[in-house]
């Protein structure tokens, strides 16, 4: 089964990300790109002194994105809402799947947690470089929000 991320988690990436056309660190120290792009499709790692436009930053996030809403599809055994999918794609998009596909998180979602248990793990993903960073925070905030509309 195919899924998508809708508008509301795009947006959600798109503003927590932002576009930056100049590779530039992370707060983990991890050289990125565009709307968050650390690899591009062919797997090579960004480096600093790369550049992009707008519209190769879209094709990367768009790439990036296929890989995502496959992992979400294959580690999640619970139906879902497309809210709920799309909240788990902007996290996933964020911390990588190995570490969603490695998480309580995932395991509380095929256990079929309630809503607020669920929400509270993902609020978990809040830090970077061993920093809990405020940014983080709100994304969180945000993506838990997104989950819980029905």
């Amino acid at each position: 089964m195919s899924r998508t991320i809708n508008s509301a988690g795009l947006a959600i990436i798109r503003d927590y990300e932002g576009f930056r056309p100049k590779a530039y660190q992370c707060p983990a120290g991890v050289w990125t790109i565009g709307y968050g792009t650390t690899r591009y499709p062919n797997g090579t790692a960004v480096k600093e002194g790369d550049v992009c436009t707008p519209d190769q930053a879209e094709v990367w996030l768009e790439n990036h994105l296929v890989g995502v809403e496959n992992t979400i599809v294959k580690a999640v055994k619970v139906p879902i809402s497309d809210n709920a999918f799309s909240a788990l794609c902007s996290l996933v998009y964020n911390i990588g799947s190995g570490l969603f596909l490695s998480s309580t998180l995932l395991k509380r979602i095929n256990e079929g947690a309630p809503d607020g248990l669920i929400t509270t793990h993902m609020k978990a993903f809040i830090f970077a470089g061993g920093k809990q960073l405020p940014g983080l925070v709100k994304r969180r905030a945000s993506e838990a929000a997104l989950w819980g509309m029905k």
